[in-house]
């Protein structure tokens, strides 16, 4: 799963703005890391005056994601192929007698 890391960015120190107004009316401050919304990665490393950098728990809580979503797969093929090793074997099914005489 090659997903595009989650940023965050506040106004860098050397701005001579407090508070910068970007991407759709997010603000931006040099005190609190904010989010960048996706698709604006590019933009926000272009800025001249905003810091980016990866927002380290989108990363962990995907990759965790990503862990659980695997975990989830195997224990499903494990769970199938018990299923199917427990399984009765198929045979053709018994037919049963005729209570009804014939020729009546």
């Amino acid at each position: 799963m090659a997903k595009a890391a989650a940023l965050v960015a506040q106004v860098s120190k050397d701005s001579k703005q407090g508070i910068i107004v970007a991407f759709g009316g997010r603000q931006y401050s040099r005190v609190d890391w904010r989010v960048v919304p996706a698709g604006e990665e590019k933009a926000a490393r272009a800025h001249p005056d905003l810091r980016v950098k990866t927002n380290e728990s989108a990363v962990k809580a995907a990759k965790a994601a990503e862990r659980a979503a695997e975990k989830e797969a195997e224990l499903a093929a494990e769970e199938a192929e018990l299923a199917a090793e427990q399984a009765p074997e198929e045979t053709e099914p018994k037919q049963e007698p005729d209570l009804e005489p014939e020729g009546e």
